[in-house]
Protein backbone atom coordinates (compact mmCIF):
# COMPACT_ATOMS: atom_id res chain seq x y z
CA UNK A 1 0.00 0.00 0.00
CA UNK A 2 1.62 2.96 -0.84
CA UNK A 3 -0.78 6.06 -0.87
CA UNK A 4 1.11 9.83 -2.04
CA UNK A 5 -0.19 13.20 -1.75
CA UNK A 6 -2.05 12.56 -5.10
CA UNK A 7 -4.22 10.20 -3.04
CA UNK A 8 -5.12 12.89 -0.69
CA UNK A 9 -6.00 15.72 -3.20
CA UNK A 10 -8.26 13.06 -5.26
CA UNK A 11 -9.96 12.37 -1.84
CA UNK A 12 -10.57 15.99 -0.77
CA UNK A 13 -11.86 16.47 -4.55
CA UNK A 14 -14.09 13.79 -4.73
CA UNK A 15 -15.58 15.15 -0.57
CA UNK A 16 -15.98 18.10 -2.45
CA UNK A 17 -18.20 16.93 -5.29
CA UNK A 18 -20.40 14.71 -2.80
CA UNK A 19 -20.70 17.99 -0.92
CA UNK A 20 -21.70 19.89 -3.95
CA UNK A 21 -24.33 17.23 -4.84
CA UNK A 22 -25.81 17.35 -1.39
CA UNK A 23 -25.77 21.07 -1.59
CA UNK A 24 -27.52 21.35 -4.60
CA UNK A 25 -30.05 18.85 -4.40
CA UNK A 26 -30.99 20.71 -1.10
CA UNK A 27 -31.32 24.00 -2.18
CA UNK A 28 -28.42 25.94 -0.73
CA UNK A 29 -27.68 28.89 -2.30
CA UNK A 30 -23.83 29.05 -4.33
CA UNK A 31 -22.07 31.39 -5.86
CA UNK A 32 -21.86 30.86 -9.14
CA UNK A 33 -23.53 27.66 -9.17
CA UNK A 34 -27.01 27.92 -9.11
CA UNK A 35 -28.44 25.35 -11.79
CA UNK A 36 -28.09 21.47 -12.45
CA UNK A 37 -26.11 22.49 -15.15
CA UNK A 38 -23.31 24.75 -13.21
CA UNK A 39 -23.14 21.84 -10.56
CA UNK A 40 -22.33 19.39 -13.46
CA UNK A 41 -20.17 21.23 -15.21
CA UNK A 42 -18.40 21.76 -12.11
CA UNK A 43 -18.57 17.99 -11.40
CA UNK A 44 -16.93 17.84 -14.66
CA UNK A 45 -14.12 19.94 -14.04
CA UNK A 46 -13.39 18.24 -10.56
CA UNK A 47 -13.06 15.56 -12.14
CA UNK A 48 -10.86 16.45 -14.80
CA UNK A 49 -8.29 18.02 -12.25
CA UNK A 50 -8.72 14.21 -9.87
CA UNK A 51 -7.93 12.39 -13.43
CA UNK A 52 -5.01 14.82 -14.09
CA UNK A 53 -3.35 15.22 -10.55
CA UNK A 54 -4.55 11.07 -9.36
CA UNK A 55 -2.58 9.14 -12.33
CA UNK A 56 1.02 7.54 -11.85
CA UNK A 57 3.22 5.23 -13.72
CA UNK A 58 1.53 2.59 -11.57
CA UNK A 59 -1.29 2.80 -13.26
CA UNK A 60 -0.06 2.16 -16.38
CA UNK A 61 2.18 -0.45 -15.55
CA UNK A 62 -0.65 -2.67 -13.66
CA UNK A 63 -3.14 -2.42 -16.49
CA UNK A 64 -6.71 -4.41 -15.43
CA UNK A 65 -7.40 -1.67 -12.98
CA UNK A 66 -6.84 1.13 -15.74
CA UNK A 67 -9.07 -0.53 -17.75
CA UNK A 68 -11.85 -0.90 -15.14
CA UNK A 69 -11.58 2.65 -14.36
CA UNK A 70 -11.48 3.38 -18.36
CA UNK A 71 -14.99 1.73 -18.68
CA UNK A 72 -16.56 3.39 -15.67
CA UNK A 73 -14.93 7.38 -17.27
CA UNK A 74 -15.93 6.48 -20.75
CA UNK A 75 -19.74 5.58 -19.21
CA UNK A 76 -19.47 9.04 -16.90
CA UNK A 77 -18.19 10.83 -19.93
CA UNK A 78 -21.29 9.71 -21.79
CA UNK A 79 -23.31 10.84 -18.84
CA UNK A 80 -21.68 14.18 -18.48
CA UNK A 81 -22.55 14.82 -22.38
CA UNK A 82 -26.09 13.58 -21.85
CA UNK A 83 -26.26 15.49 -18.62
CA UNK A 84 -25.56 18.80 -20.89
CA UNK A 85 -28.37 18.31 -22.78
CA UNK A 86 -30.96 16.98 -20.20
CA UNK A 87 -29.31 18.56 -17.03
CA UNK A 88 -31.68 16.62 -14.59
CA UNK A 89 -31.33 16.20 -10.39
CA UNK A 90 -31.22 12.46 -12.03
CA UNK A 91 -28.51 13.14 -14.65
CA UNK A 92 -26.41 15.01 -11.68
CA UNK A 93 -26.67 12.45 -9.50
CA UNK A 94 -25.26 10.08 -12.60
CA UNK A 95 -22.50 11.72 -13.05
CA UNK A 96 -21.17 11.98 -9.51
CA UNK A 97 -21.97 8.54 -8.80
CA UNK A 98 -19.81 7.34 -12.21
CA UNK A 99 -16.76 9.93 -10.74
CA UNK A 100 -16.81 8.75 -7.38
CA UNK A 101 -16.72 4.91 -8.94
CA UNK A 102 -13.43 6.40 -10.80
CA UNK A 103 -11.95 7.62 -7.34
CA UNK A 104 -12.82 4.42 -5.81
CA UNK A 105 -11.61 2.15 -8.45
CA UNK A 106 -8.39 4.38 -8.51
CA UNK A 107 -7.63 4.51 -4.64
CA UNK A 108 -8.70 0.57 -4.47
CA UNK A 109 -5.25 0.44 -6.75
CA UNK A 110 -3.03 2.70 -5.28
CA UNK A 111 -3.91 0.89 -1.81
CA UNK A 112 -3.38 -2.64 -3.41
CA UNK A 113 -0.70 -1.28 -5.62
CA UNK A 114 2.95 -3.33 -5.22
CA UNK A 115 4.86 -1.31 -7.71
CA UNK A 116 7.68 1.06 -7.00
CA UNK A 117 6.87 3.29 -9.60
CA UNK A 118 4.54 6.16 -7.76
CA UNK A 119 5.59 9.18 -9.56
CA UNK A 120 3.83 10.99 -11.97
CA UNK A 121 2.71 9.76 -15.04
CA UNK A 122 3.89 13.25 -17.31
Amino acid sequence: MKLTWRDSVTTLLAAAIVGLYYAVTRGVDLPLINTQLSAIVTVGILALIMGFIGMERRDIEEGGWLLGQMIVGIVTLGLFIASLFYATQTMFLAVTVGVIAMWVVGMAHHVTSTSDHIESFA
